[in-house]
């Protein structure tokens, strides 16, 4: 039998072969390959969101300018000439059975997980400011604060419908400010973190803060300017809009009357549209008669259009991060790192496989069972 000191002092020496031989390029490989991931991720993200924010534009502005003209809950043409113009992106997506709905749904959810899971303000150089530095002193780090607020606003954003402003119940109202601080959380906190990476980490020493490639910070500098300005712009209409509402151009919602429902019934052309104006009166729920026009209807396509395009430029800044960042470069070696040689004879390969690993190979005198007995026999002269 061998002695058990010298199986012991092998098994060691197996063991530190194992170790030590590819620990720095394992370690290499695995902080590149988490690098490679939150660059990609950080840039499927980005697209997924741009694509939600576009698309369900673009299927709600088509059906309000290029669709033949719609009727009201009298079967009559509304008298503005226009059709119905939601007053924000939320409020156009809000039924999720709706073309535009299922888009904004999809490619915001798509995002949000994407970037959430990318943990790139924890990877990226050029985003990276330290995870020591406090958030309002000790609530939490900026990049903490950067990784988790503008996904799980977005998320917020999506998964939580904005119902037009007449009929809403109490229900209606708390899950609209749960909807409001999601959009909150999604702009406002990544334009503060992106101000504090632009303006408050950046340092001249080579060692620290973050440091940016010619234009990038002058780029990403114009378009958090441009989403910040439009959120702006975007409550001052939204303010503006509120007021509007008491104007003679708004919009005219009405509870269907007694007398309206009875002619509706009594016409064989709109007797489908009886029943919807019945059930209305009965819960008072105000139906739409007539749609927006002249002041009005700009007020609400500016205040569209300027949600649209804050969530558009803020999107253009995450994807100048990855065209800027150094990380997009990286190129991983084109394997994999070497396994040990006693891992794949441990496998059964072949010696003409084992050869290929990295540190001593055992050969004949491999005992498969030295990772259970090494610390009995350790146990035993101890």
């Amino acid at each position: 039998m061998e002695d058990p000191r010298f199986l012991l002092a092998k098994t060691a020496a197996y063991s530190e072969g194992a170790s030590v031989v590819t620990s720095e390029q394992k370690s290499t490989f695995a902080h590149g390959q988490l690098q490679k991931r939150a660059v990609s991720l950080l840039f499927t993200g980005s697209v997924c969101g741009l694509a939600g924010f576009l698309t369900s534009a673009i299927i709600g502005i088509h059906k309000f300018c290029f669709t033949n003209l719609k009727e009201n809950y009298l079967g009559q043409p509304f008298a503005s000439g226009n059709n119905y113009r939601p007053l924000t992106v939320s409020e156009m997506v809000h039924d999720v059975s709706s073309p535009e709905g299922k888009a904004f749904y999809a490619f915001c959810l798509m995002g949000a997980i994407c970037i959430l899971v990318s943990w790139y303000s924890f990877e990226l150089r050029n985003v990276y400011v330290g995870d020591t530095v406090g958030f309002l002193g000790c609530l939490c780090s900026w990049p903490t604060l950067r990784h988790y607020l503008p996904p799980l606003g977005m998320l917020l954003v999506a998964c939580i419908p904005v119902v037009p402003p007449v009929n809403r119940l109490f229900g209606d109202t708390i899950v609209i400010l749960m909807h409001t601080l999601g959009a909150v959380f999604m702009i406002g906190g990544y334009c503060v973190a992106e101000i504090h990476c632009l303006f408050c980490s950046a340092n001249d020493s080579p060692d620290e803060g973050v440091h940016f490639k010619p234009m990038e910070k002058l780029v990403r500098t114009i378009f958090i300017a441009l989403s910040l300005f439009c959120g702006l712009i975007f409550e001052v209409c939204g303010i503006i809009a509120a007021k509007s509402a008491t104007w003679t151009c708004a919009d005219v919602w009405r509870v269907p009357t007694l007398a309206e429902v009875t002619s509706l019934a009594g016409n064989p052309s709109t007797i489908y549209l009886a029943t919807e104006a019945a059930e209305a009166m009965r819960l008072s729920h105000k139906m739409l008669y007539n749609t927006a026009s002249k002041g009005c209807l700009t007020v609400k396509a500016l205040e569209f259009w300027f949600e649209v395009f804050a969530g558009f430029f803020m999107i253009c800044n995450m994807l100048a991060i990855w065209y800027f960042c150094p990380e997009r470069q990286l190129d991983l070696p084109d394997k994999l790192p070497d396994l040990s040689k006693i891992e794949l004879r441990e496998q059964g390969y072949e010696d003409e496989y084992v050869q290929y690993g990295y540190g001593p190979d055992p050969g004949e005198d491999y005992d498969p069972e030295w990772r259970t007995t090494a610390p009995q026999l350790r146990h035993k002269m101890y």
